[in-house]
């Protein structure tokens, strides 16, 4: 809610995307809506994998756990 208040806003969505699962809750005029709030498991660790399995369709050939690194730090700086 501080990022809402940071923009000067009372009433938003916030989406909370960690590593392995993500929350959206809604906040109405500063009170947070927790029977409204869902959660996926759609996060991060599975944006790397699909990132991993389309880039070698472009001709990227992932070959060392460096590599797959490299495309956790791609999708954090980018997506």
């Amino acid at each position: 809610m501080i990022t809402l208040y940071a923009q000067g806003l009372q009433t938003g969505v916030i989406v909370d995307s960690g590593d392995g699962v993500t929350q959206i809750m809604p906040v109405y005029e500063g009170f947070a809506l927790f029977h409204l709030t869902r959660r996926l498991y759609v996060a991060g660790v599975y944006l790397t994998r699909y990132l991993i399995k389309l880039l070698p369709l472009r001709g990227y050939v992932f070959n060392r756990t460096a590599d797959f690194e490299t495309v956790r730090e791609m999708k954090e700086k980018l997506c």
